[in-house]
């Protein structure tokens, strides 16, 4: 699991297929339980503060896993949620783009080569195996979703 703080309010987690596996992420119970076990390991392992209204945008890609986006509404009372949690859950199908500095030569069959403003980026087309997905992810600056 990556965390990355957008700002205050904003934050996005991404978590590999390998780890949500068992999960049917595209049902809303199922996901909901799933989440709070994320939103538990969030509070006591990185101390985060969550409480309060979250739109929580989940884009599931069939080559990575999630990513989880939770976004905090700004609402005037703010003794309204006062510890408590009120979720918003919005599930989406997408495609993830991978931003790289060198193309994965070894990859050429597997991959889309994308340009996006002078930046190089590539799209997963077939299956990676664990090495190959797990290389990728160690040269990858940046993710993101299309």
């Amino acid at each position: 699991m990556k965390i990355e703080l957008i700002d205050k309010l904003t934050f996005d987690i991404f978590i590999i297929k390998e780890k949500i596996k068992d999960i049917k992420v595209k049902d809303q119970q199922e996901i909901e339980k799933y989440l709070m076990k994320i939103i538990d390991k969030l509070k006591t392992i990185y101390k985060l503060e969550i409480e309060g209204f979250y739109n929580i945008n989940i884009y599931i890609d069939n080559y990575y896993g999630i990513m989880i986006n939770f976004n905090k509404e700004k609402l005037g009372y703010y003794d309204y949620f006062n510890g408590q949690l009120e979720l918003n859950i919005n599930i989406k199908e997408v495609s993830f783009l991978y931003k790289i500095n060198d193309i994965p030569k070894k990859l050429l069959n597997k991959i889309e080569v994308k340009q996006i403003d002078n930046e190089i980026y590539i799209k997963i087309i077939k299956e990676l195996n664990q090495k190959e997905f797990m290389n990728l992810i160690e040269h990858t600056e940046k993710i993101i979703k299309i």
